[in-house]
């Protein structure tokens, strides 16, 4: 049992390192924010993103909604409850929507909104707190931290945060 246990952890760690390295791809080039997302299925990659927002000057081309979209069209179905998201850090409102409606079936994320905003400047708790008060406890969608991506997630906050303050990217 530990042996599976551990064997699911890395794969999960894996999959989050994939969705770091797509981050760092998308702001780098600068087509985006530093974000990434993978949407898996039966243990494969169907579609993956990083954020184009920059690029495609389309406020809603996050990579979730992105990786969403193209794994939708890859499998040939808007029900995606087969599937989980990986994504670098939790959704934001926009995001946790889009995979609520597309029935992901659990998303796994390495850093925090807090760790965002620290880091980055970049702050959902506004609209957090909208959502939270319009409406009742989120249940529909499970949320799961991969804990051992954690640093190397809040690294690639941590550099695009630094390159921001140098107004070095968008």
């Amino acid at each position: 049992m530990a042996d599976a246990d551990e064997a699911q952890a890395a794969f999960h760690a894996r999959q989050i390192r994939r969705t770091i390295a797509l981050a760092y791809q998308g702001f780098r080039s600068g087509k985006g924010r530093p974000f990434g997302a993978l949407v898996v299925r039966d243990g494969e990659v169907v579609a993956e993103a990083h954020n184009e927002v920059l690029a495609l000057c389309d406020p809603t081309a996050h990579s979730e909604v992105l990786a969403i979209r193209r794994a939708a069209s890859a499998l040939g179905t808007r029900d995606l409850s087969d599937c989980d998201l990986y994504v670098i850090g939790l959704p934001c409102p926009m995001c946790y929507s889009a995979a609520t409606w597309a029935r992901i079936r659990k998303v796994y994320y390495a850093s925090t909104p807090a760790d965002l905003a620290e880091l980055t400047g970049i702050d959902d708790a506004r609209l957090y707190a909208d959502l939270a008060s319009a409406a009742p406890a989120r249940t529909q969608l499970p949320t799961e931290q991969v804990e051992a991506t954690l640093a190397e997630a809040n690294a690639c906050y941590r550099e695009w945060g630094e390159l921001k303050r140098q107004n070095k990217v968008l």
